[in-house]
């Protein structure tokens, strides 16, 4: 036998008693979102439509005039009747009292929802005709949607938009902080004023540049500096060595003396316990699957920002995400084109910025003169151009000098480790150029003003 499914026949009464009594009531109902589908038996789920219709209407509310509205349409049966609409007023709770009676009648709703979901993966499991994937996909979705009572697509009024712009505008004017997700050089954020909520910024360059150092150190100041939560997603290197470039960056120890704990000395010891210890308590979340979907990313964020602790996404890097798996696409570049607007999706739907990394094509190697990067160098596909809210590329001149001088330098130079971060593309803001000095030895990239030579470690 079937358990009856959880509700509050009394708790429904003695509100709907309060909504006709004290119609006060109605603001604290409203604001927290109760729907007539909220209610368990069927003449509640039809008063409360009725009493809404009522309220909207600006239709005076009390026993009398609401038989009366429930009369003329033909309803008042439905709803119940007379005697028994009467028996609710009699019932009713104080509007200080509502809060709790509208707390109740939400959480038996959101109990008979999952009860409900589970029902149906169940039926759909039991169904050969479904795929896995396609069933956590949408039980992902439907279960993290009546758990934290999202309701997509709803409308904001003109005013609410105009009061949230001028809230805004005021905390610009005002330099309180930054709107976006810090990430620790000052004349990025300058420009950005942080990497916003629902951006996809596409970092680019070619191999060995160093984007994937460069994103890390992004990372790393963003937990670490920030106190954001950043998920790192990176599907080239294992979060072993992910961690000792970090730590390289972040204590200013040789990178080398790290990974082969050769020439480590006291001082880069205590260097390196005071990062580690930064580190451990950040928000950084690392996994270093080598084969992961968008659809597995996007799981495992859910489950990160439902538990408060996701403010940015990092992906190294973007042509490595693996396909569905349900081969739809006839060649690679569809494929990536649809990656692309999956990871805008991404950023939307979990309302924070998302960082991917991308290679460059040839082109930028084969073009004579200037080898800066252009938009059309973006390999494989022209709608990471479109879909991206900001194209960020990497450009080290002396990536491109090295057939001149291949041996090593006693002389440091500061043209040879400088890195240009060039902004092509920024959707709501201005382009330009940033310079940063790239410190190869810790794989670390330092504002201009803090640069240590790479002699100097």
């Amino acid at each position: 036998m079937m358990a009856e499914l959880p509700h509050s026949t009394e708790t429904e009464q003695a509100l709907l008693g309060s909504l006709i009594e004290y119609p006060n009531t109605f603001v604290r109902a409203e604001d927290s979102g109760l729907v007539p589908e909220d209610f368990f038996v069927g003449s509640h789920q039809e008063l409360y439509r009725q009493l809404l219709d009522m309220n909207q209407s600006g239709r005076p509310i009390e026993l009398r005039t609401v038989v009366a509205f429930l009369n003329d349409r033909k309803v008042l049966t439905k709803c119940g009747g007379v005697d028994y609409i009467t028996d609710l007023v009699d019932m009713a709770i104080s509007a200080e009292n509502s809060d709790y009676y509208i707390g109740v009648v939400k959480q038996k709703s959101t109990l008979r929802k999952l009860i409900e979901e589970v029902r149906r993966i169940e039926n759909e499991s039991f169904d050969s005709s479904h795929e896995v994937g396609d069933i956590l996909d949408k039980a992902e979705k439907n279960i993290l949607a009546i758990t934290r009572d999202v309701k997509a697509g709803d409308f904001h009024s003109g005013s609410e938009v105009m009061s949230k712009v001028q809230d805004q505008i005021n905390m610009l004017q005002n330099h309180q902080e930054m709107t976006g997700v810090r990430t620790g050089y000052n004349e990025l954020d300058r420009i950005t004023y942080g990497f916003q909520k629902g951006d996809l910024i596409i970092v680019a360059a070619r191999p060995s540049v160093g984007k994937t150092a460069f994103a890390l150190n992004i990372a790393t100041r963003a937990a670490c500096d920030y106190g954001a939560g950043v998920a790192l997603f990176s599907l080239e290197m294992p979060y072993l060595r992910i961690g000792m470039r970090i730590l390289s960056a972040r204590a200013n120890v040789d990178s080398y003396r790290i990974r082969t704990g050769r020439g480590l000395e006291n001082e880069d010891w205590a260097k390196m316990k005071i990062a580690m210890k930064t580190i451990s308590e950040s928000k950084l979340f690392i996994d270093d699957s080598s084969t992961i979907t968008i659809r597995e990313i996007t799981a495992k964020c859910r489950k990160l920002k439902a538990e408060g602790k996701l403010d940015l996404i990092v992906i190294d890097y973007l042509q490595l995400i693996a396909s569905s798996g349900n081969s739809r696409y006839d060649n690679r570049q569809v494929e990536v084109s649809e990656i692309s607007r999956n990871l805008k999706g991404l950023a939307r739907e979990m309302d924070v910025p998302v960082i991917a990394l991308s290679q460059l094509s040839r082109s930028v190697e084969t073009r004579s003169g200037d080898k800066k990067p252009i938009l059309s160098d973006l390999r494989e596909s022209g709608s990471i151009e479109q879909d991206a809210d900001i194209v960020m590329f990497l450009h080290r001149p002396d990536y491109y000098n090295r057939e001149k001088n291949e041996e090593e330098d006693d002389r440091p130079s500061d043209a040879r480790y400088e890195a240009n971060i060039i902004i092509a593309k920024h959707r709501n803001g201005s382009i330009g150029e940033i310079s940063l000095m790239f410190q190869p030895n810790t794989n670390a990239f330092l504002p201009m003003a803090v640069r240590k030579d790479y002699s100097e470690s």
